[in-house]
């Protein structure tokens, strides 16, 4: 599971790469939704 800080990553990703911002907000936003569920 990716730490909440890997969020700040993705959206920074999500400037210089619209791709490695899929994968990076999948790793760090499911582990977030399956926490949430709990």
């Amino acid at each position: 599971m990716h730490p909440p800080v890997m969020l700040e990553d993705g959206h920074t990703t999500r400037v210089t790469s619209g791709e490695e911002d899929v994968s990076s907000a999948a790793g760090a936003f499911v582990p977030a939704v399956l926490l949430s569920y709990l």
